[in-house]
């Protein structure tokens, strides 16, 4: 069933365009929403011409509309899949290979990953009906299970499971789709190791978004420096869900749209958006629960995509691909010795332990 088809069956004064219930709304929201529903009714003509074709537009184009009017719901399995890569990993495998993972999981899955996959399912997105019912939670099974063995070195991060679960209800709720698009953020978009158990290319990223908030907003970086506030504490579910579990649903796949498209660097926009547009709020906290508080209530508010998203294409400004690429380069090297130290003294500690073990005890005074 195509997302298209789905969302003409839901009540839309209760549920989302994706199956989602909407929380109460205040005027603004609602006048927000609406302008975001008329953008992508507009969507649908922009992209007309290309989806009866089934070509996509030129990269330059193709920037700009997806910037612009996003990608149509209708569309969205065949936009996503061409631009993220996702089509052409596909086409190097088997045409079984989907369906062959997910009959080897069961036996040839490591155990331990498959009990944490099955105690997560429930708590993805509890309040989707769809993903909540056996066809639902069948479905994250098995992309989730089936990625555990594509990529056995990674196997299986919480996080991935939010994706895995907004890609279901954002396109086409087939399981083989979300697969591969998970496998093609995984493999070709998120920085390497983003899902490791160590989260080292998540803190990667974590620290190179605080960078660029030094360049673009050293006010805030400074105030958030004096109040201890690390980045890690405001944008791990971002790096990790890529809003997933920070926007509502209907923007997070607004950004979705670019991210496909253009890679990693739109995480890092939005990011630098969220903040801009609360700057001043975040300026006035004296404490980092405070300032969580704030952007994270602040993000779930946003119900205006083409209001976000013309920040974080416009008002953040230009992310240079080399600076942006000498920051990760720097902040890899800190990541990586910090590692190091800590694998150091948690053998340090061992032999300690050890040693004690081994020591007689103590003759009675």
């Amino acid at each position: 069933m195509s997302s298209g088809a789905a969302s003409s069956q839901v009540n839309p004064d209760s549920l989302d365009r994706l199956g989602f219930p909407l929380p109460p709304l205040t005027p603004q929201q609602q006048t927000e929403r609406a302008a975001t529903h008329r953008t992508a009714q507009s969507s649908e003509t922009s992209w007309a011409k290309y989806a009866a074709s089934r070509t996509l537009p030129k990269e330059k184009k193709r920037k700009e509309l997806i910037r612009k009017v996003g990608v149509p719901a209708s569309l969205r399995a065949w936009v996503w899949s061409a631009t993220s890569g996702a089509d052409a990993m596909k086409a190097g495998k088997p045409g079984s290979y989907f369906r062959n993972l997910v009959a080897a999981a069961p036996s040839q899955g490591n155990g331990k990953i498959l009990r944490q996959i099955e105690l997560d399912l429930p708590r993805t997105f509890p309040q989707h009906a769809w993903l909540q019912s056996p066809q639902g939670q069948c479905a994250m099974r098995e992309v989730l299970a089936a990625f555990s063995l594509h990529d056995p070195a990674l196997g299986y991060c919480q996080g991935m499971n939010y994706v895995a679960g907004l890609l279901l209800a954002a396109t086409d709720r087939e399981p083989e789709s979300a697969f591969w698009l998970l496998a093609a953020l995984v493999g070709r978009i998120l920085l390497p190791h983003t899902y490791s158990p160590s989260l080292a290319g998540c803190q990667v990223e974590m620290r190179t978004l605080g960078d660029l908030v030094g360049d673009k907003m050293p006010h805030l970086h400074r105030h958030l420096a004096a109040m201890a506030c690390d980045m890690s504490l405001l944008s791990m579910d971002w790096f990790l869900t890529l809003y997933a579990l920070s926007l509502p649903p209907e923007v997070t796949v607004r950004v979705w749209d670019a991210l496909f498209n253009e890679g990693a660097k739109v995480l890092f926009r939005v990011g630098l958006a969220l903040l801009q547009v609360h700057e001043r709020a975040l300026l006035g906290h004296d404490n980092a629960g405070e300032v969580l508080h704030t952007l994270k209530d602040g993000a779930q508010r946003i119900w205006g995509a083409d209001v976000l998203l013309s920040v974080a294409f416009g008002r953040v400004g230009s992310l240079p691909l080399a600076r942006m690429a000498k920051i990760r380069h720097k902040q890899q090297g800190a990541v990586e010795a910090q590692m190091r130290e800590r694998e150091r003294a948690r053998r340090l500690a061992e032999l300690r332990d050890e040693a004690a073990a081994k020591s007689p005890p103590a003759s009675p005074q």
